[in-house]
C-alpha cells in the first residue's frame, strides 16, 4: 500500500461498479444537482479537469489503466485497459470487485494497511471525492454548521462503523451517523415503507478541513464556499465524551425484522444513533450514556405508531388487520380546532383522553394529526405534508370555521387514537411507559440490542 493506491482504493470503494469484464469498469460520481452540467457548466468543467488531472495520472502510474469520463446520464469515471492487476489487488485486500462495491465492501483489511495518517487521509480523499457530499443543504440546523456527508447506499452497517472509526483515528470526529434503519428514517411512523434512504455519515466541514483532504479541487472549493456561510468555527467532540440525549420516543416499525437488515441489527429497536454504535461494538461508543438511556427505555419507545397519516380506507385497513386495534370498542367524540389549540397553548406537553397523569395521547401529536386533516379539507397538502406553519393553518381554519368539529375515535384501552374525516384519517399512538416497560428485553448475546415484543390486551388491563 502507498498513498496513491490508498486514494485509488478510496475511489473504487466509494463509487466502483464492476461487471464481468476484466478490461473495463466505472466509478459512479453521485453528484446529481451539484455537478449538473446544464445548471453549472463552470463546475462541470472543473470536475472534468479533476478527473483528467488528478485521477487519470494515479491510475496510469499504479495500474497502467486509462481513464476518461461520461456526463450523461450521470457522472462516471470510466476505467479501461488490462485491469487484472488491480482486480487481484482488490481481492487480496478482501474487496470483491463485483457489482456496486460499497454496498457490500469489507474494509477492515484495507484499513489495516493504512499504516500512517497520510495513507488514511488519501483513502478518505478517494471516498470524499466520490460519496462525500458538500451540497449546502447538508447543514445542521443552520448555515453556522456546514457538513460533509458521506452518502452510503445499501445496508452495510459494518462498513459505516469502520469508516467512522477510521475518521476518529486521525482526529476527525464525526458529528452524527444517520443509519439506514426504519428507527432513524421513520422514527414516528411505524408503517412508512420508503425509509430505505441509505446511510449518511456526517462530519462538520471545519473538522474535515483540519484533518482530512479532498483531491478534487471542485470539492475543496465547494467546502470553502460553504464554510464562508458560517459565523463560527465548529469544534467536534470525541464520541466518548459527546453527550447522548434522547428527546423523543421511537415507534416500533413493521420492518424491524426485515431480512435486508444484517443479523446483528435485525430485530432490534434503536432509540439513538449512538445506540447502533454500541450494538456494533465500536470502541468509541459512549457506553455509560447508552446504559443510562436504556435503563429508562420505556420512555423512548412506542409499540404502536406515534403518528400515521393516510386515506381513510388505508387507516381502516391497518386497524382491521391489527388484532389489538380491531378488537377495541371506540367512543366517538368531537372537538373544535379552537378547543384543541387552547389545550395545546395551555400545556404543549399535555396527555389527553386518559385518566392517568403519565399516560394518554400527546396533544402535540394530536395537533400534527388535525393539521393533516385540516390541510386536506382546505387543499393545503403537499403529499402528506401540510403546507406552511401548522399553528397558522389551524388558527386560520378555526377563525373561518368556528363550528366545524374534528372527530376522534377513542379506544377503550390505550391503543392508537383514530382521527377521522370523510376522505383522510390519522392514527396517534399513546404514551404509556409503565406498560411499555413490560415489553422490553435484551438479546442474550448482545446486551445493547434491545428487543420490544408485541403488546397484548393483557398488558393494557
Amino acid at each position: 500500500m502507498n498513498t496513491d493506491k490508498a486514494y485509488i482504493f478510496g475511489l473504487i470503494i466509494g463509487g466502483g461498479v464492476f461487471g464481468n469484464s476484466k478490461d473495463t469498469f466505472y466509478i459512479k460520481l453521485p453528484y446529481e444537482q451539484w455537478g449538473d452540467a446544464a445548471k453549472n457548466p463552470t463546475r462541470a468543467g472543473k470536475i472534468a479537469n479533476d478527473i483528467l488531472k488528478v485521477v487519470r495520472p494515479v491510475f496510469k502510474s499504479i495500474y497502467n489503466i486509462d481513464v476518461s469520463y461520461e456526463v450523461s446520464p450521470k457522472w462516471r469515471i470510466v476505467c479501461s485497459g488490462d485491469c487484472s492487476v488491480l482486480l487481484n489487488d482488490l481481492v487480496d485486500h478482501d474487496i470483491n470487485p463485483l457489482g456496486e462495491v460499497r454496498k457490500n465492501a469489507y474494509i477492515k483489511t484495507v484499513i489495516m494497511q493504512l499504516i500512517d495518517d497520510n495513507m488514511k487521509r488519501r483513502f478518505l480523499a478517494g471516498l470524499a471525492d466520490t460519496i462525500g457530499s458538500t451540497t449546502p443543504s447538508h447543514r445542521r440546523f443552520s448555515d453556522d454548521t456546514q457538513i460533509l456527508s458521506f452518502e452510503i447506499a445499501g445496508f452495510n452497517f459494518d462498513f459505516v462503523c469502520d469508516l467512522c472509526k477510521l475518521l476518529s483515528s486521525i482526529g476527525c470526529y464525526p458529528d452524527q451517523v444517520l443509519w439506514n434503519h426504519p428507527n432513524m428514517h421513520s422514527g414516528r411512523d411505524a408503517y412508512y415503507k420508503s425509509w430505505k434512504k441509505g446511510f449518511k455519515l456526517r462530519v462538520t466541514l471545519d473538522q474535515y478541513s483540519n484533518f482530512g483532504v479532498f483531491a478534487f479541487r471542485t470539492k475543496a472549493e465547494s467546502s470553502a464556499e460553504n464554510r464562508k456561510k458560517q459565523n463560527k468555527t465548529n469544534i467536534a467532540e470525541h464520541c466518548k465524551v459527546k453527550a447522548v440525549k434522547v428527546h423523543d420516543a421511537t415507534a416500533v416499525h413493521v420492518d424491524e425484522n426485515s431480512l435486508i437488515l444484517p443479523e446483528t441489527i435485525r430485530g432490534g429497536h434503536y432509540i439513538h444513533h449512538k445506540h447502533f454504535c454500541a450494538v456494533l461494538g465500536c470502541e468509541n461508543a459512549p457506553y455509560s450514556d447508552i446504559d443510562e438511556c436504556l435503563s429508562s427505555a420505556e420512555k423512548y419507545i412506542n409499540p404502536f405508531t406515534i403518528l400515521h397519516k393516510g386515506m381513510r380506507i388505508e387507516i381502516d385497513n391497518i386497524v382491521n388487520s391489527t388484532e389489538i386495534m380491531k378488537s377495541r370498542d371506540y367512543n366517538e367524540v368531537s372537538y373544535t380546532v379552537e378547543d384543541l389549540l387552547s389545550v395545546f397553548e395551555t400545556n404543549s406537553m399535555a396527555l389527553i383522553f386518559s385518566d392517568s397523569i403519565d399516560s394518554g395521547y400527546p396533544i402535540s401529536t394530536i395537533i400534527d394529526a388535525i393539521t393533516y386533516i385540516v390541510a386536506a379539507k382546505t387543499g393545503m397538502l403537499h403529499g402528506k405534508r401540510p403546507r406552511g406553519n401548522r399553528l397558522n393553518l389551524l388558527n386560520e381554519f378555526a377563525k373561518n370555521n368556528p363550528k366545524t368539529d374534528i372527530v376522534f375515535l377513542v379506544p377503550d384501552l390505550l391503543t392508537p387514537l383514530i382521527v377521522v374525516d370523510d376522505d383522510v384519517a390519522a392514527l396517534v399512538g399513546p404514551v404509556n411507559p409503565k406498560v411499555y416497560k413490560k415489553l422490553i428485553s435484551f438479546d442474550k448475546t448482545n446486551k445493547y440490542k434491545m428487543l420490544v415484543r408485541n403488546i397484548t390486551e393483557n398488558d393494557l388491563k
